[in-house]
């Protein structure tokens, strides 16, 4: 298989959802995640899916709002 898969961080909103968008347009396939708004990354992972791609979208807070210091 030669299955290419892009995590991008932010990926609902500003240059992470340019980034993941043109990636799809490419053939590779998104996971992304976001902070605090659901609806954005959904409509990201809507309009990769669109393209035939598949996508997936995951909060940040799921795994715990830690900071790195």
């Amino acid at each position: 298989m030669n299955e290419q898969i892009a995590l991008i961080t932010g990926g609902g909103r500003g240059l992470g959802k340019n980034a993941a968008l043109a990636l799809a347009g490419r053939g590779i396939d998104i996971i992304l995640t976001y902070n605090s708004n659901q609806q954005e990354a959904d409509a990201t992972v809507s309009a990769i899916s669109a393209t035939d791609r598949k996508a997936k979208d995951y909060s940040t807070e799921r795994f715990g709002n830690s900071r790195l210091s």
